[in-house]
């Protein structure tokens, strides 16, 4: 009975675990088939430091926010209003932060690196503004989660993988 709900369940986050894997992945593979290996460098490095604000704020707050979301189970109005409440915070303070980090890119990366890393300062703009918009879905993964809607998350997690690779440079 419950084993079978249990390996259901962990295979659909397994799934999820793979596609965003493979999207981390496989971006730079196209790239590098449709680009030569220097941007291939330039759009890691970008992508890479953009993801710091987000990753900063966002990955801890997933797993607290699973938690805290799945207490509220039986209580869906509580629970709705958490997740608006996280949902708002995250966007307060990582939407700004993110949009700072494209501002500041430039004489950022002017200050701190070698002067090979400038033709990069576009790219990290563009996916630091991505960031922004990546920063609410974190809540939306936790309540997914925390509601048991594993199929759910599995189908945004693969609309979020075709998006990304089509609008991969």
């Amino acid at each position: 009975g419950v084993w079978k709900h249990l390996f259901a369940d962990s295979g659909v986050l397994l799934a999820v675990a793979f596609i965003y894997t493979g999207v981390t992945q496989l971006a730079p593979i196209v790239l590098g088939e449709l680009h030569l290996g220097d941007v291939v460098g330039l759009y890691f490095w970008a992508y890479n430091l953009s993801m710091q604000t987000l990753m900063l704020f966002s990955t801890n707050l997933k797993q607290v926010l699973f938690a805290s979301l799945s207490q509220m189970r039986g209580e869906p109005k509580r629970q709705k209003a958490a997740f608006l409440r996280a949902t708002r915070l995250l966007g307060m303070v990582v939407t700004p932060l993110c949009l700072m980090q494209a501002a500041a890119a430039e004489p950022v990366v002017r200050l701190v690196f070698e002067d090979e890393w400038l033709p990069a300062v576009p790219m990290l703009q563009v996916l630091s503004m991505g960031m922004a918009l990546l920063a609410v879905l974190t809540p939306a993964n936790g309540l997914m989660m925390a509601q048991g809607r594993f199929k759910a998350y599995l189908l945004l997690s693969v609309i979020s993988a075709a998006m990304s690779l089509t609008f991969t440079p």
